[in-house]
């Protein structure tokens, strides 16, 4: 599903803030993730490999608080949110 204001965004950070596409696909992502028919969802790049957390932990993760959780130092390259929260 695409964001309702992708267009009317993107626009503004290629045109107004001069936006280079690569951060223009990162800001995508989050997009995305705030378009969910679901209450929160986990994003990740494609190159993280989360290797110490399970599928039992992640799903514990995602029960717990809504708070907005990132893991990578600097580099938001696992992250658990609400949709609101995107």
């Amino acid at each position: 599903m695409k964001h309702p204001d992708f267009e009317m965004l993107d626009e503004r950070l290629k045109s107004r803030l001069a936006v280079t596409e690569y951060n223009r696909r990162c800001f995508w992502r989050w997009l995305a993730m705030a378009s969910l028919d679901q209450p929160s969802g986990w994003m990740s790049d494609y190159d993280t490999f989360p290797l110490e957390l399970t599928s039992e932990r992640g799903l514990e993760i995602a029960a717990e608080d809504n708070s907005f959780k990132s893991y990578g130092l600097g580099v938001p390259c696992l992250i658990h949110a609400s949709r609101d929260q995107w």
